[in-house]
């Protein structure tokens, strides 16, 4: 398949990615722009998961309404070259506030991307992100250690815990990783689901937004609906990420929880440093969402993958416990401000001083303390119960507000303790062992 458009091609600040606008059918797009979905078996993609009821009640009805249109131009991400398909742009050099007059060119090997190729091609854009992540010259490519090796590196009771998994392994990376893995598990490319995943990742564009119009439009007359297309053109991974997040956060805000999600779990350690200051300048809460990647997805934590992270179906979240209610537990732990647990910090930092010991309390290693006393806390009152009571539906325990009462009852018992009771506590800072 190849198509082309005319195109205005712009670039608003001199860094800043190349724009062109341009239009095109809802079916045109669907055929040339994957859809990154967040889902249970790829964490790494950015989209959210789309409301088929959605599409089908509301926005299809809207665009039935012959007055009405797209308020919004869709946004897309154009990639150079997947392997399996590129998209060419016929001017070479754009410069800031000068608008100019271009011809884009989309092509798609249609025969390799109904073959084995497309798991190759993902497998590929997987390895570069993974390499330019490391640092390093590769992390040899071919022989990135999986997410449970070790860093040889990184030796000593902090370089591994007992599972075997290194400490130092981002969780963006952790999961960019398992996506690694799945793609090189040769038995995973019979799965027609994961096949149609990964199809989203080796197509020359990336939809940013508007998933849910372009699906309706798509529905509507024999190639759909015209849209108008903002296309950022040869725009990294991150910078989609960070469109994603500016473009949703602010009209209409997704969900704090899956915010958490995406920031945590869709980019490496370095990809979110490159874009951390403007996702907190965006208005994301950077803070919130560091606690709630370790409560949510740490495998440490009693509550890992129990917690609606507003991932997948939304239909299954009355089976996991609400967002919210364990954001206001954490946070008591995360500040650190309660009297028992300004002794512990005091004693961990061995200071007098109240700043300096909060400052440690609150480390941003992989396991801070905070973190650390959060789990044996929790880890302690699960153990307390039976097994099948730590679930949602089995019991009046596993309520949020039943388990902030119940922390907030021993909290005021062991604020009440003399300063005595916590000096013989707990493990230094980025340790993983038990507190005393």
């Amino acid at each position: 398949m190849k198509l082309t458009y005319p195109v205005f091609a712009f670039r608003q600040q001199a860094k800043s990615p190349i724009q062109l606008a341009f239009v095109a059918h809802a079916n045109e797009i669907m055929a040339w722009a994957g859809i990154p979905r967040k889902s249970d078996e790829l964490l790494t993609g950015f989209q959210r998961f789309r409301n088929d009821e959605r599409v089908d009640r509301e926005v299809v009805p809207f665009f039935q309404n012959p007055k009405n249109c797209s308020p919004t131009a869709v946004i897309v991400g154009l990639r150079r070259d997947t392997g399996l398909a590129k998209c060419l742009l016929d001017k070479n050099v754009i410069e800031a506030g000068c608008p100019v007059q271009a011809t884009l060119t989309i092509e798609i090997d249609d025969k390799a991307l109904s073959s084995n190729q497309i798991f190759e091609s993902a497998l590929s854009f997987v390895r570069r992100r993974l390499q330019v992540s490391s640092g390093n010259a590769l992390l040899e490519v071919e022989d990135t250690p999986s997410e449970n090796e070790g860093n040889e590196e990184d030796e000593g009771e902090d370089s591994e815990d007992e599972d075997g998994i290194s400490e130092e392994i981002h969780l963006g990376s952790s999961t960019l990783l398992q996506m690694k893995e799945k793609l090189e598990d040769r038995s995973n490319w019979e799965n027609g689901a994961f096949r149609k995943a990964i199809e989203d990742y080796v197509k020359p564009a990336f939809l940013i937004d508007g998933q849910h119009r372009v699906s309706a439009a798509a529905k509507i007359g024999m190639k759909g609906l015209p849209f108008i297309v903002c296309g950022l053109y040869d725009a990294d991974w991150e910078e989609q990420v960070f469109q994603f997040t500016v473009v949703n956060l602010k009209p209409k805000p997704i969900p704090p929880s899956l915010i958490t999600s995406i920031a945590a779990l869709s980019l490496t350690k370095q990809e979110q440093k490159e874009i951390e200051g403007r996702l907190t300048q965006a208005g994301v809460r950077m803070r919130e969402v560091s606690m709630m990647s370790l409560v949510g997805y740490d495998p440490e934590s009693p509550f890992a993958d129990l917690i609606d992270m507003a991932v997948g179906d939304p239909r299954n979240k009355s089976q996991k416990l609400g967002y919210g209610a364990l954001k206001r537990i954490a946070s008591e732990w995360q500040r650190g401000t309660r009297e028992s647990m300004t002794l512990i910090a005091k004693s961990l930092a061995d200071t007098t001083s109240e700043r300096v010991a909060r400052a440690v309390w609150r480390d941003t290693s992989n396991a801070p303390p905070w973190f650390q006393f959060f789990c044996v806390f929790w880890k302690a009152i699960r153990d307390s119960y039976p097994a099948e009571l730590w679930s949602k539906g089995k019991s009046r325990l596993f309520i949020g507000a039943h388990l902030w009462a119940l922390q907030e009852v021993i909290l005021l018992q062991a604020d009440a303790q003399v300063a005595s009771t916590w000096n013989r506590c707990s493990p230094r800072p980025n340790s993983r062992t038990s507190a005393g």
